[in-house]
């Protein structure tokens, strides 16, 4: 029923979740100002686990599309309750993060529940076949063990690299005509914003300028 089913959907459920992220605003502002600190962690970490709750069933979806357990209403052969697997790949990079502070608890359940999911989200976001959701990935999980990273020798710094190199070029080559294709795009969206940069060419021209 939308005049544009691809954009006006996405856009009105942008403009949702900014509101519920401004209504969440004093809730975090009340666990901050807690001043028990156990209280103030319990706080998050009930955020953090409605998140990982959440994303638990986007990547258990996407894996029983994948094994044609579930079915997938996009068009794609796994895409969870997205209308693209990128969508579904990029949800799960978001949320991975928030699988690290249990990943350092002291309780081996909460530990084994936490490498469980990430095995889960990782397993589903390589199903995606997204190459950007594969490529943030790694940006997430370099973030995260950054510090680990630091305290490599030399030599496996040098392996870290060239695995990187490899699934960066594993990611091109797989699909160089749509890699390609989106270069162009690049460069050509490019031109428009150097042209007008602040106010742009308004709702709907974006197709006839490009």
């Amino acid at each position: 029923s939308f005049h544009d089913s691809q954009i006006v959907p996405k856009w009105l459920f942008a403009k949702g979740m900014l509101a519920l992220c401004l209504c969440l605003i004093p809730f975090m502002q009340l666990c901050l100002r807690s001043r028990q600190r156990k209280r103030k962690r319990l706080n998050v970490h009930y955020l953090y686990m409605l998140v990982l709750f959440l994303c638990g069933l986007q990547a258990l979806l996407g894996i029983g599309q994948a094994l044609h357990g579930l079915p997938s209403h996009s068009g794609f052969w796994i895409s969870g309750s997205f209308d693209n697997p990128a969508g579904l790949a990029s949800c799960l990079c978001i949320a991975l993060p928030f699988v690290y502070p249990f990943s350092q608890s002291r309780k081996k359940g909460i530990r084994l529940i936490s490498y469980i999911l990430t095995v889960c989200m990782v397993t589903t976001i390589c199903l995606s076949g997204s190459r950007a959701g594969i490529l943030s990935l790694l940006v997430v999980v370099g973030y995260m063990y950054y510090p680990c990273f630091r305290s490599f020798r030399t030599y496996q710094k040098t392996g870290v690299m060239l695995v990187l190199v490899v699934v960066m070029g594993v990611a091109y080559f797989t699909k160089k005509d749509s890699a390609d294709g989106r270069i162009l795009i690049w460069k050509c969206t490019w031109e428009m914003i150097k042209e007008r940069p602040i106010t742009g060419y308004g709702v709907g021209a974006f197709q006839a300028h490009y």
